[in-house]
């Protein structure tokens, strides 16, 4: 049971706390859903560059971001710069960064997640997963595909489709 006053939470929805009901005091505030992200104010560029930025988080334990890299190589992204942000704990960070290396413009960043907005900013189209970045690049209007890394990240995604929030074919 938790003590708090104010409980704030971007992914849960009124749905899912119903069944935590009894989890918190009566008293207790809940801010539920996406508008109670924090985000970090957005300075909007109008003029895009042909850019595909990609970060699958701090972890990818998966190794989505590998799949992403083949997939973006092809013929059809050449003119498109790939810009693919690597996870402070992503166990394949060097694999990632060498792949690249042998990629036709591609660049990788690791451990860098305090200028996430400059990168949004002038990107055409970022690919995530389903965490609190996601609700920032959304927030922003940028063109996104976001891809669940666990059955948490599918719930929360099917959740927002429900709410209209996203459009997903999940």
């Amino acid at each position: 049971k938790t003590y708090c006053d104010i409980y704030i939470n971007y992914h849960d929805s009124k749905k899912i706390m119903n069944k935590k009901k009894n989890f918190f005091k009566k008293d207790c505030k809940k801010l539920l859903g996406p508008k109670f992200s924090i985000i970090k104010p957005f300075r909007y560029l109008k003029k895009k560059k042909k850019i595909i930025f990609v970060f699958m988080g701090g972890v990818d334990k998966n190794n989505y971001t590998y799949d992403i890299m083949k997939f973006l190589n092809h013929n059809i992204f050449s003119k498109y710069k790939k810009i693919i942000m690597i996870g402070k704990f992503n166990r394949n960070k060097n694999q990632l960064i060498r792949f690249a290396r042998d990629l036709k413009n591609f660049s990788t960043i690791s451990d860098n997640y305090k200028n996430l907005y400059d990168f949004f900013a002038q990107s055409k189209l970022v690919i995530s997963g389903a965490g609190l970045t996601m609700y920032e690049h959304i927030s922003y209007g940028v063109n996104s595909i976001v891809i669940p890394q666990s059955s948490v990240q599918l719930k929360i995604l099917k959740n927002h489709k429900n709410l209209n929030f996203v459009n997903s074919p999940a």
